[in-house]
């Protein structure tokens, strides 16, 4: 079966043409779909690769090779809705991010992180009744989804 984990991976990998809607194809099949790490023969198979999608699936009864994306997703759709498997095998090298870039997603993931934990914190302190804690704890909250708002707490009074 094919995961969620891994449809968003291939979704933030360089598809070739016409793999978009391939993507979005298998995906709403997901059950469907066999993940293998080689290129199998004599198996209906779906091969994306940076150079482009080749399939070799069964056309009126006769194994046939596809590889212009429209025929291929036109027969994948046919095979795929009489409720056949099929295999897939990915062969896209991954996106190159810089390393600014990598920095700011594991920021914004510790971040992503930090707020659940607080999320967490106040639905505890509402469990427990404890109304100061949970004042302190959703204000903390909203200062870090919110930065540079000004709350009652972090205004000055005249």
């Amino acid at each position: 079966m094919w995961t969620d984990e891994d449809i968003a991976t291939l979704q933030l990998r360089l598809l070739p043409p016409g793999g978009d809607a391939l993507v979005a194809l298998l995906s709403r099949h997901r059950d469907s779909i066999l993940l293998t790490a080689i290129a199998l023969e004599g198996v209906p198979l779906i091969i994306i690769a940076r150079q482009g999608i080749l399939a070799r699936l069964p056309v009126s009864g006769v194994m046939k090779k596809i590889s212009q994306p429209e025929p291929v997703l036109e027969a994948a759709r046919h095979f795929l809705a009489e409720g056949n498997k099929v295999y897939l095998y990915v062969n896209l090298p991954e996106i190159p991010l810089p390393a600014s870039v990598r920095e700011a997603i594991s920021a914004a993931v510790v971040e992503m992180e930090e707020r659940e934990i607080l999320r967490q914190r106040i639905n505890d302190a509402l469990d427990r009744g404890d109304k100061p804690g949970f004042m302190r704890l959703t204000q903390m909250l909203r200062a870090k989804e919110h930065p540079g708002e000004r709350t009652r707490s972090n205004v000055r009074r005249n």
